[in-house]
């Protein structure tokens, strides 16, 4: 008890220093220090530099001289974060971007038309030099695609940029191929034409593309609404779906009156019929009322109002009565987009009961249509059990997830034997399904392994080492093929590989090693991926802190967050991480200390310099460091109690709504000094925010009886508080204040 009120007292001291100024934790934004620190010899000090320039406004003009020469910077990240910082230069950074366009570096080319890009239409002069980047065949695609972009982002402010793009709609590059529909979408509304050329072409691959930049654009795209009606009618599920969006953002049926919606359904003639059977599918939110004539649509005469029907059912909340069953009748549909809408649609309509469908599932995995196919494999995964998500640690199947709540033994044999396919989207799917059955697929191990040997196709390799990581140390036969994997020069491979060892635990230690190797010297996510993996696997071997620790000295911001956080995750028995840890409190990124503060907490370190360092961040922070620490210190508890003045002032003056709920947060693990913290907890209790009132509540319950100050202001907000969680907040923090007398009765005698 008494190390508490020491660790209180010494937080009080560090923070209020902290307040004043204190040069130990307080981070100068002025524009001097960050000319300084972007010629750091420490790589991410130079990056974190670079991204304070972009928030919150235009960067300075005196800036832009240095940020240009930084693009020369020969650590990745911190070309990275310059080219985001002279997006937001303006003209002033336009003519040395336009000279290193011409660059003998290809990066530094690329760079600068990102930055022009950013800029936009006040980057116009560059249109000429970007037009020739675009035009030089001999360049790779990856810069040409840049060019293709900046000039999207300039759009009509130049008369070189829309005709240069129509020119690239059929280059023989398919990145810039790529690129071009996206840049036409930046462009607004005088790129409809070239869009519309696009969706007229023969170039299928880029018709969703062009579609989703329609959808960007919106109303006044109105003349695309003929051919979007066309798209609509014909057989690509994937152009389909883009070509409702945007129907319903630039020309909604029936102008999306529901009522008129709802006649066009029932008693409309034509393309009336199925535009409004569409339309369901884009209303939010959704119309219960809408679901029992869906329901029926799905045995109308028109194959079209039939499909829409069934996609549109997906997105009710509120799914009616019996339409599992329809869904399963319409899975049988002579008609190949009514079969596809009704598969797909079988787990998102009514997931409850989507299990039943199973056999009629593998039933549609014999069809004739790939797309039918790919659609009931996509639904087995959801049938057979959660997705193994990245970041958690392999547990057992619990009973409940296995025999009726999964797919079952034969199931997964049918699943298995579509490993074999000669599709690649059927193999990637069925690995898909047999990852998320987790160890009921044990069996499958070997399929799976010669598909990460031996496929052709690398989405596929990507798929089957994902697989493996979701059954887990099941397959730690797999583990030497896994490690080999890890040198795949396939850009993801190696990191599924990587995430599918961290998942086996104790079973993949011999794969440390290498995979330390790999968080040395290999590329950038794959370093990321490895300390996800080590913060699963746990301390196996001493190699794995020795890695995490070098991790923490990377010329990249965000490999030094996922060290901290596999720290974090590894807890005490990392502890000899805790100097370096405590080093990374000093750095100039926020979201480095945020996550060397969760470290040092998780291994029960003492927490004055880590709760220090997340209110530094709170107050002197980016707005996206800020908000990923918003509510770091709740996880503190009490040892965050010396932070109290500073998240009271967080509350009363912080501009940031997410903030100050985080702020709140904090303050409700403790209980605050009454005397300070109630006039700053009423005042929020007349925020404009729902979440600031409901968190003020939380926080005066917890003072409880010495907040009776409060009183007055809760008693008149609780019949204005319409939001049932709000208004329960309300009602505890009245009843912890104000405690109802307890009932006397009367003695016997």
């Amino acid at each position: 008890m008494g190390d508490a009120r020491r660790l209180v007292s010494c937080l009080a001291v560090l923070l209020a220093t902290a307040s004043a100024g204190a040069e130990s934790l307080e981070f100068r934004h002025d524009v001097p220090t960050l000319l300084r620190e972007l010629k750091s010899p420490d790589a991410c000090t130079r990056a974190s530099a670079a991204w304070e320039m972009e928030d919150p406004g235009p960067v300075a003009r005196e800036a832009v001289p240095a940020l240009l020469e930084a693009l020369h910077d020969k650590a990745e990240e911190v070309r990275w974060r310059v080219t985001g910082a002279l997006g937001k230069a303006g003209p002033a950074a336009v003519p040395g971007l336009i000279a290193l366009l011409k660059a003998p570096d290809l990066e530094v080319r690329g760079a600068a038309a990102r930055a022009l890009g950013g800029i936009g239409p006040d980057a116009k002069e560059a249109a000429p030099d970007l037009v020739m980047l675009l035009e030089s065949a001999d360049l790779p695609g990856e810069i040409r695609s840049r060019a293709a972009g900046a000039l999207g982002k300039i759009g009509a402010a130049s008369d070189l940029a829309l005709p240069a793009l129509v020119r690239a709609i059929g280059d023989k590059d398919e990145k810039v191929r790529r690129a071009v529909p996206y840049a036409f979408g930046d462009a607004g509304p005088a790129a409809v034409p070239a869009l519309l050329k696009i969706l007229k072409g023969p170039d299928a691959k880029l018709h969703s593309t062009a579609v989703s930049a329609l959808v960007e654009i919106g109303p006044p795209a109105a003349e695309a609404a003929p051919i979007l009606i066309e798209i609509l009618a014909g057989q690509d599920a994937k152009v389909r779906g883009w070509a409702g969006r945007a129907l319903w953002k630039i020309k909604p049926p029936c102008g999306g009156r529901v009522a008129d919606l709802l006649a066009a359904l029932k008693d409309g003639q034509g393309t009336d019929r199925w535009l409004a059977a569409m339309a369901f599918g884009h209303i939010e939110p959704p119309l219960p009322e809408a679901g029992p004539p869906l329901l029926e649509a799905l045995k109308d005469a028109d194959p079209l109002v039939r499909s829409y029907a069934a996609e549109s059912l997906r997105h009710m909340r509120a799914p009616p009565p019996g339409v599992s069953a329809a869904l399963v009748e319409a899975g049988k549909d002579p008609d190949v987009r009514v079969r596809r809408a009704a598969i797909g649609s079988l787990w998102w309509a009514d997931s409850s009961r989507a299990r039943e469908a199973v056999p009629q599932l593998l039933e549609s995995l014999k069809d004739a249509d790939r797309e039918v196919r790919v659609e009931a494999l996509k639904v087995l995964a959801l049938c057979a059990g959660p997705k193994p998500m990245l970041g958690d640690r392999y547990r057992p199947r619990a009973p409940k997830e296995t025999g009726s709540g999964g797919l079952g033994p034969e199931a997964v044999a049918t699943v298995r034997a579509l490993l074999k396919d000669p599709d690649a989207a059927i193999r990637e799917e069925a690995a898909e399904v047999l990852a998320c059955a987790g160890s009921d697929a044990t069996e499958a191990v070997p399929d799976l392994v010669g598909l990460l040997k031996d496929d052709p196709d690398y989405s596929v390799r990507y798929r089957a080492a994902w697989a493996l990581g979701g059954i887990g140390p099941a397959a730690k036969a797999a583990v030497p093929d896994l490690v080999e994997a890890l040198k795949s020069t396939d850009a993801s491979l190696p990191c599924g590989a990587a995430w599918a060892l961290g998942r086996m635990g104790a079973d993949a230690k011999e794969a440390v090693p290498p995979m330390v190797r790999s968080l040395r010297t290999g590329p950038y996510n794959l370093r990321q991926w490895t300390l996800w993996a080590f913060g699963t696997m746990g301390a196996v071997t001493p190699e794995v802190s020795t890695g995490c620790i070098e991790a923490l000295h990377s010329d990249y911001i965000f490999v030094r967050v996922r060290a901290a956080e596999a720290l974090e995750r590894l807890g005490p028995d990392a502890k000899e991480a805790a100097p370096a840890l405590r080093e990374c409190l000093k750095a100039r990124c926020g979201q480095i200390r945020l996550a060397a503060a969760n470290a040092l907490r998780a291994m029960g370190e003492p927490c004055d310099e880590a709760v220090a360092a997340v209110v530094d961040v709170l107050q002197h922070g980016n707005q996206l460091a800020r908000h990923d620490t918003a509510y770091a210190l709740v996880r503190f508890g009490p040892a965050a109690q010396g932070a109290e003045g500073a998240l009271l002032e967080i509350v009363r003056a912080d501009k940031d709504n997410l903030v100050r709920r985080g702020a709140l947060g904090s303050l409700a693990t403790f209980k605050p000094e009454a005397s300070r913290a109630v006039p700053v907890l009423i005042e929020a209790l007349g925020d404009k925010d729902r979440l600031v009132r409901m968190g003020a509540a939380n926080v005066l319950a917890k003072i409880g009886p010495e907040a009776k100050a409060a009183l007055p202001a809760l008693r008149a907000l609780l019949p204005k508080e319409e939001d049932p969680m709000s208004r329960g907040a309300v009602e505890s923090a009245i009843r912890r204040i104000d405690p109802p007398a307890e009932p006397s009765f009367p003695q016997e005698p």
